[in-house]
């Protein structure tokens, strides 16, 4: 059995690059782990001589569209003792080398949802996944995690949750998850502090009102 530890630097962080390389591994049958560091990404990976290149070729050729790769190193390592493969906790330690992933702009799939009037979360300004939402203008320290992230303070609710823990959903370890049912509060203000609503479809519909009549005056 071959084992390797390979590093990944570039823009590999909220762009389910994680998720993507746990599905690979169970794909082809490899043992090890992978996590994010201040560095980028993090893998050690055991398999056979075959399965281990197969998978250092896909981990670039298939790699998110999102991300950016810049470097890749792989080195031999001595065999370790793993049943299966894992996305483990996040090393804060190293020097930064890391490239700041920017916000993304809403994907096709987040879009459809929003537009689906049986969907829960038609409607709802902040529907995002791993392959769109705020990342840069949300992070408040490296590696990107959500307790790194303005994100922290907010509690996912149950389903949310179920989400985040799927590696086969898209929104698997999506660090801006939220619903509903979990939303992230609003308010909208004047510009004397008085608030003129309290939450997100009261505030956006106000938003929209005022803006429409400061256009018709025009």
């Amino acid at each position: 059995m071959k084992w390797v530890h390979i590093h990944i630097e570039g823009m590999v962080q909220g762009v389910g690059f994680r998720p993507f390389v746990y599905k690979l591994a169970n794909w082809l049958n490899i043992k090890g782990w992978v996590c994010n560091g201040v560095a980028g990404v993090q893998i050690e990976a055991g398999g056979s001589p075959e399965q281990i290149e197969m998978f250092k070729y896909l981990l670039t050729d298939d790699a998110p569209v999102e991300s950016n790769i810049t470097h890749f190193y792989s080195e031999d390592i001595a065999e370790r003792n793993a049943e299966d493969f894992q996305i483990v906790e996040s090393d804060s330690t190293g020097s930064p080398t890391l490239l700041i992933t920017p916000d993304l702009g809403l994907c096709d799939h987040c879009r459809a949802e929003i537009s689906n009037s049986q969907n829960s979360r038609y409607n709802y300004p902040f529907t995002t996944c791993t392959h769109c939402g705020p990342r840069y203008s949300i992070m408040q320290a490296l590696p990107y995690d959500r307790p790194l992230t303005t994100m922290d303070e907010f509690k996912m609710c149950e389903s949310c949750q179920q989400e985040y823990n799927n590696p086969y959903d898209r929104r698997h370890f999506s660090q801006t998850n939220s619903c509903p049912a979990c939303t992230i509060p609003v308010r909208l203000l004047d510009n004397q502090g008085i608030e003129l609503a309290s939450t997100w479809n009261e505030a956006l519909n106000e938003l929209v009102r005022k803006l429409e009549a400061e256009r018709l005056l025009q």
